[in-house]
């Protein structure tokens, strides 16, 4: 029997993650200065798929790492059960992670909202980073959150 549960995925600093667990209200930005429609906080979908050279590919928020690589906190990705929240479907421009093209771009699904709590989307997993140094092919290591 197939779940109707639906997952979004972030990643976030440490700081933001024990705010969260804690109760705390996360208060996204109006807008951002960026090639994206996104406004708030932005999530990622459980699989994010896009096109390079006209083929279709679908990465892993953990994979998504790779071209969101120095826009976004590195130090947690957390798995959140949407509980009670709408989020507005907008997009993001990156890196194309395929193309050897310096200027090439993709554009990706993202899923925002202005605010958010852990009554709203409930983390039920985290990762933290498994390798040192800088890696844009980071690995990850998941843990399942008890809170």
């Amino acid at each position: 029997m197939k779940s109707n549960k639906k997952y979004v995925f972030r990643f976030m600093s440490e700081k933001e993650f024990n705010l969260v667990t804690s109760g705390n209200v996360i208060v996204g930005k109006r807008y951002f200065k960026a090639r994206t429609n996104s406004s708030g906080v932005c999530f990622l979908p459980a699989k994010v798929e896009f096109y390079s050279n006209g083929t279709k590919y679908e990465f892993s928020p953990e994979q998504c790492f790779e071209f969101m690589s120095g826009i976004v906190c590195d130090e947690v990705l957390v798995k959140f059960e949407v509980v009670d929240a709408e989020l507005t479907e907008s997009y993001g421009i990156y890196a194309d992670p395929i193309d050897q093209d310096w200027f090439a771009r993709i554009s990706i699904k993202e899923l925002c909202i202005p605010y958010y709590d852990r009554e709203m989307l409930k983390p039920v997993a985290y990762a933290v980073r498994d390798d040192e140094g800088w890696n844009w092919e980071a690995k990850w290591k998941w843990f399942k959150y008890n809170g």
